[in-house]
């Protein structure tokens, strides 16, 4: 029934992290809490749109900025 305004949040959580990059970088406890919430709330099942953009940002973020995510050791994060 609210399909639509859960994917709504989750896309608007990814774009807090997209577009105020500076202040989640600058909060360590941001960064870790906010990333990882994030990602524990994917996938975007309903609303294809933003379904899309939050993907291509997410892999593109993974490729400009993988520290940002993974941790400064990804190899530590794959254990």
């Amino acid at each position: 029934m609210y399909h639509h305004a859960r994917d709504n949040a989750i896309a608007s959580v990814g774009k807090i992290i997209k577009f105020q990059t500076a202040v989640v970088q600058s909060n360590p406890a941001y960064q870790s809490q906010l990333v990882i919430y994030w990602l524990s709330l994917l996938p975007i099942t309903h609303d294809i749109e933003e379904a899309v953009a939050s993907y291509e940002f997410l892999c593109d973020f993974l490729l400009e900025q993988p520290a940002f995510i993974l941790g400064a050791d990804p190899a530590a994060s794959a254990q």
